[in-house]
């Protein structure tokens, strides 16, 4: 078995959800062609999304994101990651060695 492999309910449900958030990220991109939002709407999913995606970036800045949630968001949301993290990444990349 492989050791990130979680076979509670609890964790499958957890999983689940993250999941459905993830899709629910990608379809706003989509609609909107941008990231949501923090907005004062009472029960705004905008909201909701960006207080998610802000929860992603406030998890992997601390080196609490699962390393499979990583990959999920790096491959289908490119720039999800905290700002500096992206100006990093792409110094990083256009360095001459």
């Amino acid at each position: 078995m492989l050791p990130s492999w979680r076979l509670d309910d609890r964790s499958i449900e957890n999983e689940s959800n993250w999941r459905l958030r993830l899709v629910e990220l990608l379809r706003f991109l989509h609609d909107h062609g941008r990231f949501p939002q923090h907005t004062d709407m009472p029960g705004d999913q905008e909201k909701s999304l960006a207080v998610w995606v802000y929860a992603q970036q406030s998890a992997y800045r601390a080196g609490t994101l699962e390393p499979e949630r990583l990959q999920w968001l790096d491959r289908q949301v490119p720039r999800w990651r905290p700002v500096r993290e992206q100006e990093e990444r792409q110094g990083s990349s256009n360095s001459t060695p």
